[in-house]
């Protein structure tokens, strides 16, 4: 017998011619089937070459009409096969011999013995893909692909003699780190048999250090940087009591003799996020009340002054209130002329006591995150310094597009110090316009109109103002209303009675000179407010014909005693069409004056001061602003202003930052010449607004 060597991984089409023997005991003299020789036994064998190890397996010879294959790996032989069938066959790795078993019609038989050596091909082309989990930053996700490979053994690189984590074709295998780093994680590509390729990567496993941070994190680097004599380290919570009982603190020691700006820096791995507020709240415990704790953040990115230290920082300075135990402290970052939220602040630091040279005191630090101040809600009057307008013009896209600006005309119906200006690019979209997020929904629920002062260049602008859902545009409300004049503040009101109160609507949009390209021209607008224009609420204009403007004169009294005329003198700061006539009887108190009942509660959360347009026949005469609660006059807040000219229009700014604006206001009392008895004297007021 003749013998073959065959090596799986090369294509082959092989026909194998195998000696064979005849058994014993032929006879000579039967019939021509009966002494039909079996000779030339063979085989064709297809050997892939992907590593699977199959081998095609068809016997031939002469004679023959019937054929057995023993694979020679233990395996059970094939069944009968016929001239020109074939049989399939998977082998590991080795060295076999294949016995071919062909039968005649007679019933005898012959063999072949074929030696094969199977070895498999060695993986090619490995490639592997590691992706960080987007939920956890000690969570990676690898998969892996080969040539010829039949699976893949995974390595990550965490522990000695580590047990490799077996990887399918087209599988994917998650690990966890305990902790960050930098790790070799190793992929082996099989091919079924010995012959393997593998790869080598680094991991790095990091976990961004960024505000807010409670040092709570087993994982994160929370190493602080001491200087001048002051060191900081995480701790446990020395004083779990109060507001902060969280488990880990900052230690904070200024050492004896330490140097009077001595502090420790907390460097950050991504920069202070100010969408989330430009203030910093932390919660401090200090051994004496009264220290300054001074916060600086950094641009560890800016050239470096005199010093080698950044040259882009803010600083903002607070004392603490209390001792021995813990206080939340606020550090307005919008209070320092310094402060650019443009700029990437990365590097926080601290200086206890700062000042004044070391005396081994400890201070204790936590929960260092951004906050807002005040939230960004309706109504909008751009006169906060705490809040930051950030606006997003589109057609075309400007990132930050409408600027807050002063009021460059101010007059009876927007007397305010700071507008917003939208200038509409020349050649923008028809639908160019600018949005602003809030950070409150809008209440529907008892107003549903929203009223905006609009200074336009021209008459008969279509304004849209449209309201939506900063997550799903697709919620939405919107009117448009044209202007009525060019070159002058008016108060546009847009109906949205039939907007859905149960959408949260947190984003205003409006559209100037909706449907027309831009050609370069400039709006600006102000006092965002939703109103219902049948309650009577501030602002007070007089102009509207279907409330009812009913005062209460007092000193004496006499119900209805300020009618609602047209303006004698429409000159200076009010032009308006209306106004109030108020005369102090002759003889009348000292104290005369009149009231009116407003249907809603004035809201003195973000402003607190009120502003009254005054014509007065006399310069330097006492006016008396008294805000009330029309229920228990005992609550109220007041206020005294003197006139300046006579016989013409000013607007007189009465202070109520002393107002407690958790109570309920709903009362507005004026008094002209206080302490002064009447003289029949007549008086006019119009547009009482609040304001900064």
């Amino acid at each position: 017998m003749r013998k073959f060597k065959i090596i799986l991984g090369i294509f082959s089409l092989l026909a194998v011619t195998l000696s064979c023997s005849l058994e014993d005991g032929i006879d000579q003299d039967t019939s021509f089937i009966n002494s039909a020789n079996i000779d030339n036994i063979g085989a064709i064998l297809k050997i892939t070459n992907d590593n699977s190890g199959v081998v095609t397996v068809t016997p031939t010879g002469e004679g023959a009409t019937t054929f057995v294959v023993d694979f020679g790996d233990g395996e059970p032989v094939s069944d009968e096969i016929g001239v020109g069938e074939s049989v399939n066959h998977t082998y590991a790795e080795g060295n076999y011999d294949i016995v071919v078993t062909g039968t005649n019609l007679a019933g005898k038989t012959a063999q072949g013995i074929q030696p094969v050596v199977v070895s498999f091909r060695q993986p090619e082309n490995l490639t592997v893909n590691v992706q960080k989990d987007p939920q956890d930053n000690y969570t990676i996700n690898v998969s892996a692909s080969a040539d010829y490979a039949a699976m893949f053994e995974v390595y990550f690189g965490e522990e000695d003699g580590e047990e490799p984590t077996p990887l399918m074709i087209g599988g994917t295998v998650s690990h966890t780190y305990e902790t960050i780093g930098a790790y070799d994680l190793r992929v082996v590509a099989l091919s079924g048999g010995e012959a393997s390729l593998e790869t080598t990567q680094v991991v790095t496993i990091t976990d961004p250090l960024f505000l807010p941070v409670d040092f709570e994190s087993s994982k994160l680097d929370y190493s602080w940087i001491g200087f001048g004599g002051s060191n900081a380290q995480v701790i446990n919570n020395p004083d779990m009591s109060g507001l902060n009982t969280s488990a880990k603190v900052v230690e904070l020691t200024k050492d004896a003799g330490a140097q009077s700006w001595a502090g420790a820096t907390l460097e950050l791995d991504e920069p202070l996020d100010f969408s989330q507020g430009t203030a910093i709240k932390m919660n401090v415990w200090s051994p004496e009340a009264g220290v300054p704790i001074m916060v600086k953040i950094e641009d560890s990115n800016s050239a470096p002054d005199q010093f080698g230290n950044p040259s882009v920082f803010v600083e903002v300075t607070e004392f603490t209130t209390t001792s021995n135990q813990w206080e939340e402290m606020t550090f307005n970052l919008k209070s320092s002329s310094s402060f650019d939220p443009s700029v990437n602040y990365d590097n926080f630091i601290v200086f206890y006591d700062f000042g004044s040279t070391g005396e081994g005191t400890t201070v204790y630090l936590d929960d260092i995150r951004l906050a807002k101040l005040q939230l960004l809600s309706l109504p909008i009057t751009f006169e906060s310094d705490i809040l930051t307008y950030s606006f997003y013009n589109f057609g075309p896209d400007q990132p930050n597009g409408v600027p807050i600006v002063d009021n460059p005309d101010p007059n009876y119906i927007n007397m305010s110090n700071k507008v917003a200006k939208y200038t509409k690019p020349s050649g923008s979209q028809t639908w160019a316009g600018t949005f602003l997020e809030l950070d409150e929904r809008i209440d529907f629920s008892t107003k549903k109109y929203i009223q905006v002062d609009v200074w336009s260049p021209t008459a008969g602008t279509p304004v849209l103002l449209k309201v939506e859902n900063k997550v799903n545009g697709n919620l939405s409300a919107e009117k448009e209303v044209n202007t009525t004049v060019s070159g002058e503040w008016e108060t546009l009101t847009f109906d949205l009675t039939g907007v859905d109160t149960a959408v949260d609507y947190n984003k205003i949009v409006m559209f100037f000179n909706m449907n027309t390209s831009g050609t370069g021209e400039t709006y600006y607008f102000d006092n965002i407010r939703t109103v219902d224009p049948n309650l009577l609420a501030l602002p007070l204009t007089f102009e509207s014909d279907v409330l009812d403007y009913s005062f209460f004169n007092f000193g004496p009294d006499v119900e209805n005693g300020v009618p609602i005329i047209a303006n004698p003198d429409p000159s200076g700061v009010n032009t308006s069409d209306m106004v109030a006539e108020y005369t102090k009887p002759s003889g009348s108190q000292v104290w005369a004056g009149t009231f009116l009942v407003l249907d809603e509660a004035i809201d003195f959360s973000s402003q607190q001061k009120v502003r009254v347009d005054v014509w007065s026949p006399i310069a330097g005469a006492e006016v008396l602003l008294k805000i009330e609660n029309s229920a228990d006059n005992s609550i109220f807040v007041e206020t005294r202003v003197n006139t300046t000219v006579s016989g013409q229009w000013e607007t007189l700014t009465f202070d109520l930052s002393n107002v407690d604006p958790s109570k309920v206001y709903d009362k507005v009392v004026l008094f002209f010449n206080m302490d002064t008895s009447g003289t029949g004297e007549t008086y006019y007021f119009d547009n009482i607004y609040l304001t900064n």
